[in-house]
């Protein structure tokens, strides 16, 4: 989320604007879900999607034009069915659902001054949130007060306004910075979640491959769980290099109220890993909150089959099926 806001900051700091456009809201088919965002920038650049296909294609010739001619757009609603009996909305798409675009141009120093305050309180991890009217964007205080993601009020899409939390809600942090968790740490975050990557070791040349928003925590396995922001709703996955780092990364983890937990390695290893804990004080209950092996059952063993593996049970269980 970061890159976004900064690209956009850094736009209008050269005097340049910028074409935002989010996604508020959608129906099941729909290729564009809630929070996916893109900028269009005067030089042809695009940061982000809203759905990909023709109906992106148009929208983004739609946004380099106002941008060369200088023309005002405040901030306006559109829907778009993906299909073809709609002629009046249809998106050039035909694969059913349909969702609304909010769009706007971002410029001068007001809104750079917005997306200023924006920026400083996504580095301070602040639980605030962005809302986006007819009168334009502007940062709030507090997260949004029904615990979700994003918010899209609005009378049959008239007095409408949308929120958006600063605190990304879908985290994750990978204990071991390998080859199979920089791949999961590259995959979850290409998957919209906030990803911190634990590994003391820092010249180990599998962290050049990170994502610049992936956050690396440089600190020893045992310790590194007072570190990571908001663990109540962070899936800890522990997949270090040795049996032993993996107990200091769990036993650590443990004394916090980590939303899930879980542990990569074979049978013999995982049952190696419950004994140690015990020995070191976890109760059975404790232990038990750490699910093991993680990943649906499949041969999977290169780092990017066990990313997928991983990955696709979160998806699952996110989204209530087992």
């Amino acid at each position: 989320m970061r890159v976004f806001w900064k690209t956009a900051a850094d736009e209008l700091s050269a005097g340049r604007r910028v074409f935002a456009s989010f996604v508020v809201a959608n129906r099941k088919g729909s290729p564009g879900t809630p929070a996916a965002r893109l900028l269009a920038l005067e030089d042809g650049r695009q940061v982000g999607t809203i759905g990909g296909g023709i109906m992106e294609q148009q929208l983004l010739v739609e946004a380099r034009q106002l941008l060369s001619s200088g023309e005002k757009l405040r901030p306006s609603l559109r829907v778009l069915r993906h299909n073809k009996s709609d002629l009046d909305l249809a998106s050039g798409l035909i694969c059913g659902g349909e969702q609304t675009n909010l769009s706007l141009i971002l410029e001068g120093s007001d809104d750079l001054a917005r997306l200023k305050d924006v920026i400083e309180a996504l580095d301070a991890n602040e639980n605030r949130a962005i809302e986006i009217t007819e009168s334009g964007l502007r940062l709030i205080p507090g997260k949004l007060d029904d615990g979700s993601q994003y918010q899209f009020i609005h009378d049959n899409l008239s007095n409408w306004i949308y929120r958006l939390n600063l605190v990304n809600l879908r985290r994750i942090a990978i204990y071991g910075g390998g080859h199979c968790g920089v791949a999961l740490a590259q995959t979850m975050e290409g998957l919209g979640y906030a990803v911190s990557i634990v590994e003391p070791r820092q010249s180990l040349f599998t962290l050049s491959r990170l994502e610049d928003e992936i956050s690396h925590i440089d600190v020893g396995f045992s310790e590194a769980a007072k570190h990571i922001l908001f663990p109540e709703i962070t899936i800890a996955v522990v997949m270090t290099y040795s049996m032993p780092t993996d107990v200091e990364s769990l036993d650590g983890i443990l004394h916090f109220p980590f939303y899930k937990i879980g542990l990569m390695g074979s049978a013999l290893k995982i049952a190696q890993i419950r004994k140690k804990l015990a020995e070191i004080g976890h109760s059975d209950l404790q232990i038990a909150r750490v699910r093991a092996p993680i990943g649906l059952d499949f041969d999977s063993d290169t780092p990017e089959e066990i990313a997928i593996s991983i990955a696709a049970q979160i998806l699952l269980e996110r989204n209530g099926k087992e």
